[in-house]
């Protein structure tokens, strides 16, 4: 099993993430069958990413969530 960090998932969703790059490329090499997201995770990046970003940044996670599954 795969976890990553809410920084990833708050720079995958967010463009403007200084990280945003590295982010991509972290999820475009991880097995994705084998990735998780904890509860915890997904409410942190959820909260980063409304208070940090905005409510879209935290539709477009939700999207690439479903996607992923």
């Amino acid at each position: 099993m795969i976890l990553l960090d809410s920084s990833i998932w708050v720079a995958i969703a967010n463009e403007n993430d200084p990280h945003h790059e590295k982010s991509i490329g972290v999820l475009e090499v991880v097995n994705q069958s084998d990735m998780s997201i904890s509860d915890f995770t997904f409410v942190e990046t959820l909260t980063v990413l409304k208070i940090k970003s905005s409510l879209q940044d935290c539709s477009k996670f939700m999207a690439i969530l479903k996607a992923l599954n």
